[in-house]
């Protein structure tokens, strides 16, 4: 089995075998995904899945007041629409797109498909779920038990390592709602990585200065982004 000379910038379709690979591109339309683009709804039917390029994507738990706060973060390292993996139709959460970029898009009844009669892309796929739940988990710990400031430099570090990119469309609101907190609290926490001439936070844009103090500031539920191929991690 034969792989890319030149790997997608997918990781897991770049995994794949390049036959496989043709295949499954053959299927999608590559999209540009916007700023703040809402993907899903919770609660919304799952009609496509996408597999972003340099696009970062943010799972959101929304509650009924209308709050929020991100449980997992998907880049090139996998796949937006894993219920359908599961034979589920509707989103868990809200799919909103927080750094803008290219996606490859494919229906949900042709990825199903593929995943009944492919045992590499299935394979894969399996991979990735057990590190997307694993993520979700320590989502819900993160959130309750490290500091906002923390919880910020860890996503800036993982968004990051997936856009390839220093800079992110990112305003105070976006901050405060991916993290729980308030705008004010957001401020604050966005202040203090400034004082530490780790980021340098404009109107609308954070500017990445110094990329390993600030993974040295996350808490320790910051992993960089995995081989998918490396059976060991």
């Amino acid at each position: 089995m034969t792989k890319s000379s030149e790997t997608h910038p997918n990781h897991l379709v770049g995994s794949l075998p390049q036959a496989i690979q043709d295949n499954l591109l053959s299927k999608m339309n590559l999209v540009h995904l916007q700023k703040q683009e809402i993907i899903y709804e919770q609660g919304e039917p799952i009609d496509y899945v996408y597999f972003p390029c340099s696009a970062v994507i943010s799972l959101l738990t929304v509650m009924e007041d209308g709050s929020c706060v991100e449980v997992a973060m998907i880049g090139n390292d996998g796949f937006l629409g894993l219920p359908r993996y599961f034979g589920m139709e509707l989103a868990f959460a809200r799919g909103i797109v927080q750094v803008p970029g290219e996606s490859r898009r494919m229906r949900s009844s042709l990825f199903e498909e593929e995943i009944e009669r492919n045992e590499n892309l299935t394979e894969q796929i399996r991979r990735y779920a057990n590190a997307m739940l694993s993520q979700v988990a320590r989502s819900a710990g993160c959130n309750r038990l490290h500091t906002a400031e923390q919880r910020c430099a860890r996503w800036l570090s993982m968004a990051r390592d997936r856009a390839h990119t220093d800079e992110f469309p990112l305003t105070q609101e976006t901050v405060a709602e991916m993290l729980g907190i308030t705008r004010p609290s957001a401020g604050l926490v966005l202040q203090s990585l400034e004082k530490q001439a780790v980021i340098r936070a404009t109107r609308g844009k954070i500017t990445v200065l110094d990329s390993g103090k600030l993974k040295s500031i996350s808490c320790e539920c910051y992993r960089p982004v995995e081989d998918p191929t490396d059976s060991s991690q």
